[in-house]
């Protein structure tokens, strides 16, 4: 019992590595998982994968990235409806322009045609004008002769 090398470190307690010495003195696991092995799994998978439960009673890694990506899912779909939301404001204020735009563009037709039949009309008004002018001046000297001739 003096060799060391041939003796088997043996321990059945959980956690704790089974290791067998061999001729050459090399540590060799058993084919067995252990929980160092298990550790060691669970640090190379990635951190959504994780199952660590907590001892306080708390939610385990993956409850709580469940959660998180549920929190995630739900700010994607709140941002999805503010974007359809704003999606149909901006078609709408695009509508509400087209029309106004619209509207301006009857209106400014419209004060044009009234302001060109107000040019007209104005011209028209002058000509009646100066057409009674030449009446009143025709008259006023037809006048001036009929009293000349009376007053002589």
């Amino acid at each position: 019992m003096s060799h060391s090398n041939t003796t088997p470190l043996r321990n059945s307690s959980p956690g704790r590595q089974h290791l067998d010495y061999s001729q050459n003195q090399q540590p060799q696991q058993h084919a067995s998982t252990t929980v160092q092995e298990t550790q060691q799994h669970q640090q190379q998978l990635p951190v959504y994968a994780s199952s660590t439960i907590s001892c306080a009673g708390g939610p385990t890694e993956k409850e709580r990235m469940i959660q998180q990506l549920m929190q995630e899912v739900g700010d994607l779909r709140q941002r999805e409806r503010d974007y359809r939301a704003l999606q149909d404001q901006l078609l709408n204020l695009e509508q509400n322009f087209g029309r106004l735009n619209e509207d301006k563009r009857r209106m400014d037709e419209d004060y044009k045609s009234r302001v060109d039949g107000n040019i007209r009309f104005i011209q028209t008004l002058r000509s009646e004008v100066d057409e009674q002018r030449s009446i009143f001046n025709d008259r006023k000297k037809q006048n001036a002769d009929l009293n000349t001739e009376l007053d002589r």
